[in-house]
C-alpha cells in the first residue's frame, strides 16, 4: 500500500499527489493552475503529458526505453506478478531499484554499475569499468567515431576501436547510413559497405542496379554494379 503524500517535480514545473480512491492510486498533476487526475492500480505516474520524453506506458516507475535494457515489460506494471511494481525491483542486487537506475543510466542487471560508482563522462559505464576496459572515464566517445561508448558496449561494438568492422567506415558513419558496424558486408554482396559507399552503391542492397546479379558478382566479372543494363552475361571479357 502506498502512502498519501506530496512530491515537487523541479525538473519539470509539475507536482503530483498520490492519495487512496477505492483501491486504486491517483495522480493529480497540475501545471501553471492546471490540474489534471489520472488514476492507475499501481500507485506510480503514467507520464507528464506529451513534453515528457520518459514515457512510462504501464506507470511502474521506468520509462519504456529503459525497460528494454531491464528485460521487462513496458505494458505490464509487474512483468513477474511478484506484486512488486517493475519500478521497485533490483534484479541486479546493488542497493538501487530499476526506477533509481533509470535516473543516471546505469545498468540494472551489473551490480558494478550503479548511481554511486561514478560517471564522469555520462556515458552510461562506471568510470571504474571504463579504467577496466581500456576506455577513457573522461571521453563518452573515447574512439571518436561519433557512438559514444555506452552505446557501442551495448551493441557489440568496439569502444576503443572507430571502424569496429574494419570495413572503412566509422561505427557513427554506419549508424547514419544503417549499416551494421558489427558486419564488415551489411547486405552480404561480397562488397564491403566502405567501399561501397566510394563507388556510389548501395551497401544495403545486393543488387544495387536490379540486373540479377549481386554487386561483387559484377565486379567480379567486370560488369557495372550500377548500370542494369549491363550484366555477367554482356559484359566484356578482359584478356
Amino acid at each position: 500500500m502506498y502512502l498519501m503524500g506530496t512530491l515537487i517535480l523541479s525538473l519539470t514545473g509539475c507536482y503530483f499527489e498520490i492519495h487512496e480512491n477505492t483501491g486504486r492510486n491517483c495522480v493529480e498533476v497540475c501545471t501553471d493552475g492546471q490540474c489534471e487526475t489520472t488514476c492507475t492500480g499501481d500507485g506510480f505516474l503514467d507520464g507528464l503529458g506529451d513534453d515528457h520524453d520518459d514515457v512510462d506506458t504501464d506507470g511502474d516507475g521506468v520509462p519504456d526505453w529503459f525497460e528494454d535494457w531491464c528485460q521487462t515489460d513496458p505494458n505490464d506494471w509487474d512483468s513477474d506478478d511478484d506484486g512488486i511494481p517493475d519500478g521497485q525491483e533490483d534484479p541486479d542486487g546493488d542497493g538501487y531499484t530499476n526506477a533509481e537506475e533509470s535516473v543516471p543510466c546505469t545498468d540494472p542487471l551489473d551490480p558494478n554499475s550503479h548511481p554511486d560508482a561514478g560517471d564522469s563522462d555520462g556515458d552510461g559505464i562506471p568510470d571504474d569499468e571504463e579504467v577496466d576496459n581500456g576506455t577513457d572515464p573522461n571521453n563518452s566517445d573515447t574512439d571518436g567515431d561519433g557512438v559514444n561508448d555506452g552505446d557501442e558496449t551495448a551493441h557489440g561494438c568496439d569502444p576503443v576501436d572507430p571502424d569496429s568492422d574494419d570495413d572503412g567506415l566509422l561505427d557513427g558513419e554506419e549508424t547514419v547510413i544503417g549499416t551494421d558496424p558489427n558486419n564488415c558486408d551489411t547486405d552480404g554482396d561480397g562488397v564491403n559497405d566502405g567501399p561501397e559507399v566510394d563507388r556510389g552503391t548501395n551497401p544495403l542492397e545486393p543488387d544495387t542496379d536490379g540486373d540479377g546479379d549481386t554487386d561483387g558478382e559484377e565486379l567480379d566479372c567486370h560488369s557495372s554494379p550500377l548500370d542494369p543494363y549491363m550484366t555477367c552475361d554482356n559484359a566484356c571479357p578482359t584478356p
